[in-house]
């Protein structure tokens, strides 16, 4: 009886990580294809725009 109540839970458990591998999967997959073509990066150098006048020299 022990023996079946381990393969249980061995085969419950392997259902579960196939299930949350899958997810994590169609997560990533989903994500990259809707913001690929929008998204920027943002460690990306960005040069300040000179002549605002927002800075504290005025100018």
């Amino acid at each position: 009886m022990s023996v079946k109540l381990i393969h249980s839970r061995l085969y419950a458990q392997a259902a579960t990580l196939a299930a949350l591998g899958a997810a994590a999967s169609l997560e990533m997959d989903g994500g990259r294809e809707a913001t690929a073509a929008t998204a920027r990066d943002p460690h990306e150098y960005r040069a300040r725009r000179r002549g605002g006048g927002d800075d504290a020299r005025g100018g």
